[in-house]
């Protein structure tokens, strides 16, 4: 018998198997059947199978290193986590993030919907708050998911297009293709549960927990970044940690002289430490128990071993906080890290305000918004630093 046929013989017998075991494949009928070596010499192969096809086919990842950018502010990558329940103090469900491709410097902000119109307005507020802190960069690419909602509709394209920044979304149902961002939110949700966990706060506390976290990972190294942090790549300066505090830490907050009842009366108050402000080093955000309201603070002293989110949340919130971000995670952990190949994105804040009265003076109060989306706090995210020599070269 020729090679011609021997070989051919040997795929029909290979097809008739495969037929007969339920479209198995070739190694295993090789194995199961125990052919003659001389069936086998010429390595017959499989006819194509549309069955097979049909059945059996798969999404495939390609995991190659995707280039970097090399100038700040370049590509930002973006998405949305939410609805999260229970809603904030300000009766937001959603936040997005906008992340900076060459520092992963990011920045939360938080949404009551997810509509077009709210987006488009905390975007532009996003462009104009990143231009007034670096007048140099331009921004070039925005790379996101392909949620018709959120991104994909002309008022976002819109805006886009004036702005000069090419729209990148990823192709439908493809969400490890927006891997940064992905990678980025599951680690700013991660640790804010992580936090909620700890100071046994009220899930309600969550929005202050994720600014929290972002502006906590611009001053941690990160493994992309070759162990610096987003804020030492973006400002050539290590960041200060002198001021920073156990989040839901008690508290205890100078009463300023005139909002005192009298001469004999406490000259502190104790309140809960959620937060940190703007990017002073010494002022915080605190939680005034007594009256339910938000307050900012420089006179404060710390009791970092006591947390009071148990004395106000009782014992009925512990399995609200362990499922609070489940919403945010759509992927499974090896998709989203294989993707990015990112292991740690890093970022700063902006911050939830609570509306409530403010009872600190003047000068550390926060100013009320009366409309949303802007009932939120949106503060600088970063010091006014010197020029930066990576940010001279964009000029």
């Amino acid at each position: 018998m020729s090679t011609k046929q021997t070989t051919q013989k040997a795929e029909e017998l290979l097809e008739l198997w495969h037929l007969r075991l339920g479209h198995l494949n070739k190694a295993d009928i090789i194995k199961m059947l125990d052919l003659p070596t001389a069936l086998l010499r010429n390595n017959p192969e499989l006819r194509f199978c549309k069955v097979c096809v049909e059945s059996k086919q798969q999404r495939r990842f390609i995991r190659k290193p995707v280039a970097r950018t090399t100038h700040p502010f370049e590509l930002i990558h973006s998405d949305l986590c939410g609805p999260i329940n229970p809603p904030s103090h300000s009766s937001k469900r959603y936040f997005i993030v906008y992340i900076d491709d060459y520092s992963r410097l990011a920045f939360p902000y938080f949404l009551h919907t997810k509509t077009a119109t709210e987006i488009v307005s905390v975007f532009q507020e996003f462009l104009a708050r990143v231009e007034a802190m670096l007048p140099t960069v331009k921004f070039s690419r925005f790379h996101c998911d392909n949620a018709r909602g959120e991104y994909d509709n002309s008022l976002m394209r819109g805006i886009l297009r004036v702005s000069g920044i090419r729209f990148e979304p990823s192709p439908p149902y493809s969400q490890h293709k927006n891997g940064v961002s992905e990678r980025m939110i599951r680690t700013l949700a991660i640790k804010a549960r992580s936090m909620l966990l700890d100071s046994q706060l009220e899930t309600e506390f969550w929005a202050e927990a994720v600014s929290t976290t972002a502006y906590l990972h611009a001053r941690s190294p990160s493994q992309t970044l070759n162990g610096m942090t987003p804020f030492e790549v973006l400002w050539q300066k290590k960041p200060v940690l002198n001021h920073l505090r156990r989040f839901g830490c008690a508290a205890y907050r100078l009463i300023p002289k005139e909002q005192r009842v009298g001469k004999l009366s406490s000259k502190s108050r104790e309140c809960i430490m959620i937060g940190y402000v703007h990017s002073s080093t010494t002022i915080w955000k605190l939680w005034d128990r007594s009256r339910k309201s938000l307050v900012h603070s420089s006179d404060v002293v710390f009791h970092e071993s006591t947390t009071l989110g148990a004395q106000v949340l009782g014992n009925s919130g512990t399995d609200k906080r362990s499922e609070i971000f489940s919403s945010c995670f759509p992927l499974a952990d090896d998709l989203i890290s294989d993707a990015s190949h990112d292991t740690s994105s890093d970022g700063d804040v902006s911050y939830e305000l609570v509306p409530v009265p403010v009872e600190e003076p003047a000068e550390h109060s926060v100013p009320a918004i009366a409309d949303p989306p802007g009932d939120d706090l949106i503060p600088d995210a970063l010091p006014a630093e010197p020029s930066s020599p990576l940010l001279a070269a964009t000029k």
